[in-house]
């Protein structure tokens, strides 16, 4: 029988990763650390040097996507509603909606993400709701800094800013008054650049801009990351899936430059200016991402979470051996460089004794912050959900049933390494308001032509579970299981 996540054992433990060891509670070995001395903590930094443990909390906002009015109303506020942590749906205040006019942005996306949901909805009653999480953090811009809320996502590269410039248009300014607006004439360190650009944010939550290159200092909690390279956006246009009033900004994270066949923009994301400015104490971030809306998260910058073990975390190699397969959808996904193998998934009651195989062919894993699910070729999703007797993905059970469902276990890189999941950590919990339900939706999503590529992608149901360490230097991710 399934039990949720145990916690582990509070005894101080080495963390090692690479040369660096650190105890979990907080104090550096004096046998093993290099010859510095460290400095109080102080906002949330562990001062080393110049360079430093950044912390910053992730909030999970789950929207509910209402199928049965997707073709009823132009306002996609009409059918999307965000759950808030006591459990009730509240819709946004917002006033603007989808205009009636096409742009990239609309179902015939090229990410192909409307194609997907379309095969998995069959239409039927209380399933037709789609269920899906963004994980965000507050950033700034500029000095005095203009404060945003950005996706936490591991996929994506540059940086895009809504700008004051827009409103210069008034039907652009329907668009973007949403948001905060970046005002250069403001900052102090604002830089100019004025090349003309465009990009497609990629996600769930996708945007399509136009704008113009400018430099500034970017805030992420206590770092300054100087003269940042971002668009500045004057065109803003929210994809049909996306709740833009949640989020004005996207943190990316990603190792390397991303793919982006409609834009020309590709700049350094921003983890890549904390590397190559040195601001962090380790070239590496670790991701806690929150189970639950009102459960908090956090992302730790430079080093690991205080009063963590990572004694049983196993470390997997990244795997660039395929970066791409001609596909659209699959050239920009593995192009952020956090992409592991992955030799075999299996579904157990004691794992790993009795084991049911659903996936046995080795496959290229990309590991994102910003996928809502966990997406299968479609009979390793299909044989996943029948495993815990739903039908497809957005079918869901009782919550309280969860102890009597299978575990789920992934087998990694070239070392065969394993970590197991609970129906705790891999089935999708949210609160239907119109039908008063506590539900646990299944994350098994089915990529039809997309996963016979030999890509599958593991997002934020498969992290909920885990700490999760990228490492840039070593070019490992680390997991170890999460208690909750």
């Amino acid at each position: 029988m399934a039990q949720p996540p145990q916690p582990t054992s509070n005894d101080p433990l080495h963390c090692d990763l690479g040369d660096k060891y650190i105890n979990i509670d907080g104090r550096f070995d004096q046998a093993e650390r290099r010859e510095i001395d460290a400095q109080p903590m102080v906002s949330s930094i562990l001062a080393l040097g110049e360079a430093g443990v950044f912390r910053l909390p992730i909030t999970r906002t789950t929207i509910g996507w209402d199928f049965r009015f997707s073709y009823e109303s132009a306002h996609k506020y009409d059918r999307q509603a965000v759950l808030t942590p006591n459990h009730r749906v509240q819709h946004s205040p917002v006033s603007h909606g989808i205009k009636n006019k096409r742009y990239p942005g609309d179902r015939n996306s090229a990410s192909g993400l409307w194609d997907i949901f379309n095969a998995e909805k069959s239409y039927r009653g209380d399933n037709d709701i789609v269920f899906w999480s963004i994980y965000t953090t507050p950033v700034s811009i500029g000095n005095p800094s203009l404060k945003l809320n950005a996706v936490v996502d591991t996929s994506w590269g540059p940086l895009f800013i809504p700008s004051a410039n827009c409103t210069y248009d008034d039907y652009e300014k329907d668009h973007c008054l949403v948001h905060p607006l970046y005002n250069s004439s403001l900052s102090s360190t604002y830089r100019e650049n004025l090349t003309a650009t465009k990009l497609a944010y990629w996600s769930y939550s996708g945007v399509y801009t136009k704008g113009s290159i400018s430099l500034d200092s970017l805030h992420v909690g206590d770092l300054e990351i100087k003269e940042q390279e971002f668009e500045e956006a004057t065109w803003w246009r929210a994809g049909y899936l996306t709740r833009d009033d949640l989020f004005d900004a996207v943190l990316g994270l990603a190792l390397h430059r991303t793919f982006d066949e409609w834009g020309n923009f590709s700049a350094p994301s921003p983890f890549q200016n904390m590397v190559d400015q040195e601001l962090l104490d380790e070239d590496l971030f670790t991701l806690q991402l929150p189970r639950t809306d009102h459960e908090r998260g956090e992302i730790t910058l430079g080093g690991l979470p205080e009063n963590v073990t990572c004694n049983k975390f196993i470390d997997v190699p990244l795997d660039h051996s395929k970066d791409s397969s001609g596909d659209r959808f699959w050239d920009f996904y593995p192009s952020n460089g956090w992409k592991i193998s992955v030799q075999n998934i299996s579904m157990c009651y004691d794992c790993p004794y009795t084991t049911r195989p659903i996936l046995t062919e080795e496959h290229i894993a990309i590991i994102s912050s910003s996928h809502p699910y966990i997406s299968l070729p479609s009979e390793v999703a299909k044989k996943a959900n029948e495993y815990i007797g739903l039908k497809e993905m957005m079918d869901w059970i009782d919550c309280e049933d969860r102890s009597s469902l299978l575990d789920l276990m992934f087998t990694f890189g070239p070392n065969g390494e394993s970590i197991t999941l609970t129906p705790w950590d891999y089935l999708i919990e949210v609160y239907d308001d119109l039908y008063e339900q506590l539900k646990c939706v299944s994350a098994f999503q089915n990529l039809e032509g997309y996963g016979e590529q030999g890509f599958i992608i593991l997002g934020a149901p498969f992290l909920n579970g885990v700490y999760s360490v990228w490492d840039a230097e070593r070019e490992y991710i680390s997991f170890g299981n999460r208690p909750m």
